[in-house]
């Protein structure tokens, strides 16, 4: 995917209902939560066709074992008895920088994060809050990623 295009637009997006666990350390070890709460809600029936991550601190500033994250699945309603360890949240209505990119989310680091942030300097607009990564699988390889970087209201 290290050769598959990027595309980026500005959005306004509805607010988003999420199921969640909190997670602590490196962000690229994130993955057997987040299939935890997919689990979860398989055996629940809930719908969990969009997996999010949600990065509340930057790696460039923040010690690796430090690094908090919530990561889970994006829901229509909150779902009656989550586990003890399980939260839910509705990240309200926001301006976004929206990055779609159909390769590894594990290149996005290097492919996506630098773009992104390049756009957002030259536009002279203002990061505000934790960087959102939806994560929608197709089939066993293929994944599109939607990166959403949220802005000040312009």
């Amino acid at each position: 995917g290290a050769f598959k295009d990027i595309s980026m637009s500005e959005v306004d997006r509805g607010s988003m209902s999420m199921i969640y666990v909190d997670v602590m350390g490196p962000y690229h070890k994130v993955t057997p939560s987040i299939e935890k709460v997919e689990a979860w809600a398989k055996e629940k029936s809930i719908d969990c066709k969009d997996s999010f991550g949600q990065y509340l601190d930057n790696p460039d500033i923040v010690e690796e074992a430090r690094l908090k994250a919530r990561v889970g699945c994006l829901v229509q309603k909150k779902p009656m008895d989550l586990p003890a360890d399980f939260h839910f949240q509705t990240v309200p209505a926001a301006h976004y920088l929206q990055v779609v990119f159909d390769g590894s989310p594990s290149i996005g680091p290097i492919k996506v994060y630098p773009r992104a942030l390049e756009y957002i300097q030259s536009k002279k607009l203002k990061s505000q809050g934790a960087v959102i990564e939806i994560y929608r699988v197709h089939n066993e390889k293929e994944v599109t990623t939607t990166y959403l970087f949220p802005l000040e209201n312009p």
